[in-house]
């Protein structure tokens, strides 16, 4: 779109110097689709630019519009299969093509493993553009998705080595469908898992302000479901 306005605009400009003469132009012959990524804000018009804080759904149960995949290691692949969200087979992700500064994050996730190892995935958000491609993941924060991981069990804020900021054991297990919400405001992040408290705490360096939003698939044998992804931008309190 760029290239096209561009150039139509600096040929009709030469044309004019010339005393409005007749230039073809073959370079200009692209073939060119809008991309509806359906974060648009006529498609949203109670959220639209966060003034009255309303919803914006960001998987629409039907395919991967809104998101852009990264493939890291083996063979990870999304598929949507009956309004499900599933990625298997490697390590990867989906991000988001919009960033979120303070906002209120909502999903239902399931993990599971068919091999010997459990399920392990996690939300990223505020990440960073992914610069580094020998990292597996951009940086920025993940809410971990792991029930087994003494350390960083499903609802922490991963290695962030902050106080409050790693999760109890929650009430759920591999194979059983669970709620996340995450709430990120400055250097304030808290999450819950099925309605109970998780993490609670603040980035002392407050390092990331704002981002994309990153679904995880982790491992070979892993398998991550969501059942639904939506989002709001904050202004105001916000009902805990």
């Amino acid at each position: 779109r760029t290239v096209l306005t561009s150039g139509i605009l600096s040929t009709a400009m030469d044309s004019r110097f010339e005393k409005h003469r007749r230039i073809e132009t073959p370079d200009l012959r692209i073939a060119y689709q809008a991309v509806d990524h359906r974060l648009g804000a006529y498609r949203h018009p109670i959220a639209a630019n966060a003034r009255h804080g309303g919803w914006i759904d960001l998987f629409n149960g039907i395919n991967l519009d809104g998101w852009r995949e990264n493939r890291f290691a083996h063979e990870p692949r999304w598929d949507v299969e009956d309004g499900v969200l599933t990625a298997r087979g490697g390590q990867g992700y989906l991000a988001t093509l919009e960033e979120f500064d303070d906002f209120e994050l909502f999903a239902e996730v399931r993990i599971t493993d068919t091999g010997a190892w459990h399920g392990n995935s996690g939300i990223y958000i505020r990440c960073q553009p992914h610069v580094d491609r020998g990292q597996e993941f951009p940086p920025g924060y993940e809410v971990q998705c792991d029930h087994n991981d003494s350390n960083n069990y499903t609802g922490s804020i991963y290695n962030l080595g902050a106080p409050g900021a790693r999760a109890p054991k929650p009430r759920v297990k591999d194979g059983d469908w669970f709620t996340m919400r995450v709430l990120a405001r400055g250097d304030h992040l808290q999450s819950w898992v099925n309605g109970d408290p998780a993490a609670d705490c603040r980035d002392p360096k407050n390092r990331f302000t704002r981002g994309y939003i990153l679904l995880q698939q982790h491992h070979k044998t892993g398998i991550v479901e969501f059942r639904q992804i939506r989002i709001r931008r904050l202004e105001g309190p916000v009902k805990l």
